[in-house]
């Protein structure tokens, strides 16, 4: 079934505090890319619940800490 987020947070970046962002993630395990404003996730064809949770919450504390230090 498809997945419906009720919450959304937007944070705007500068490119240096983007690329804090993405080695941020990285550093923890997570790779995604950056294309302009967006943000790029390719989870697993096959992902489980708590993997995805897992994944979205790298995401978020990623964001929440290159924000604080924008």
């Amino acid at each position: 079934p498809p997945r419906a987020f009720a919450h959304a947070q937007v944070v705007e970046l500068d490119a240096l505090a983007l690329r804090a962002l993405l080695a941020d993630a990285l550093a923890q395990g997570v790779s995604f890319a950056a294309r302009g404003n967006l943000l790029l996730l390719a989870p697993p064809l096959v992902i489980g619940d708590v993997e995805l949770g897992e994944l979205l919450g790298v995401v978020r504390e990623s964001v929440e800490f290159t924000a604080r230090g924008a």
